[in-house]
């Protein structure tokens, strides 16, 4: 009896089976390389800031105004210079480094001028510093703030003192707290300034 063996198809054999996978793992890893250098690329150009600077002549863009116009003014500044991405939260705070003299506090007033856009914060009513050093996670400091209402409130400890007036909505003030931690007296004071945007509420 003969016998006969016959030899796989190429197609089926291991060896072309591990070549066509390492053909597509190369394939991919060559993509990828090519979407990253891509991506530097881009963020490459984003990061070149063209200066130039110019002289306001008019800054009024309403439909009645004469529109903005600008002078050039030549400096050494203008052209394209290297940027550095800049990563802000959403509104407007500082973060000052926590000197030792505030922990040794018991005397002091704190002061601030703003204009409340959210008050007060919906759908979920919440707290917004406005100064201080408060850690919720020690439950330490003190902050003044507005609370859940939109009035001006005092926090130390786990202890608030508000003056439970909503403050107007896109209204400038005069806030402030005069505290003394020895004598356990805490006085609020938000006053609307009455030359900026109209409100019934009186200064």
């Amino acid at each position: 009896m003969a016998h006969f063996t016959i030899a796989p198809a190429m197609t089926e054999t291991w060896w072309f089976k591990a070549l066509c996978g390492a053909l597509l793992l190369s394939a991919a890893y060559l993509a990828y390389r090519w979407h990253i250098n891509r991506m530097s690329r881009q963020m490459a150009h984003r990061l070149q800031e063209r200066v130039r600077v110019v002289r306001v002549v008019s800054g009024d863009s309403g439909p009645d105004g004469p529109g903005l116009k600008t002078v050039p003014l030549p400096t050494s500044l203008d052209g394209e210079h290297a940027g550095t991405p800049q990563h802000i939260d959403a509104g407007s705070y500082v973060i000052v480094d926590h000197p030792e003299a505030f922990g040794d506090l018991s005397r002091f007033t704190l002061q601030a001028f703003i204009q409340p856009t959210r008050v007060p914060i919906r759908p979920a009513p919440a707290r917004q510093v406005i100064v201080g050093t408060w850690a919720q996670d020690r439950s330490a400091g003190f902050a003044l703030m507005l609370d859940e209402t939109g009035a001006l409130a005092f926090l130390h400890g786990g202890t608030v003192v508000s003056t439970r007036v909503p403050l107007t909505a896109r209204r400038w003030y005069h806030v402030g707290a005069t505290v003394d931690l020895v004598a356990g007296n805490v006085t609020l004071r938000q006053t609307p300034l009455a030359d900026h945007a109209p409100s019934l509420e009186p200064p």
